[in-house]
């Protein structure tokens, strides 16, 4: 629930300025830190960015095949 707080926090925050001040960045390393160190938590995050990764290769694979921008504004 906390995460879930300070990652919409995070959102807004950089909605708003468009960017995301040093001391939010600070937090989310430390919080970073400490999620990183239980050993599931950090086999679940793993997968869900190689996940990531695989959802974004299958959307450009469509993208490039049928013309067609599915990246929904989060292209990089």
């Amino acid at each position: 629930m906390i995460l879930e707080k300070f990652n919409f926090r995070l959102i807004l925050n950089k909605l708003k300025k468009g960017e995301i001040s040093k001391g939010t960045k600070e937090k989310l390393q430390n919080m970073g830190s400490v999620v990183s160190m239980n050993p599931v938590v950090n086999e679940y995050l793993q997968a869900e960015a190689r996940f990531g990764m695989l959802w974004e290769d299958i959307m450009k694979i469509l993208n490039d095949s049928i013309g067609i921008n599915l990246s929904l504004g989060n292209e990089k």
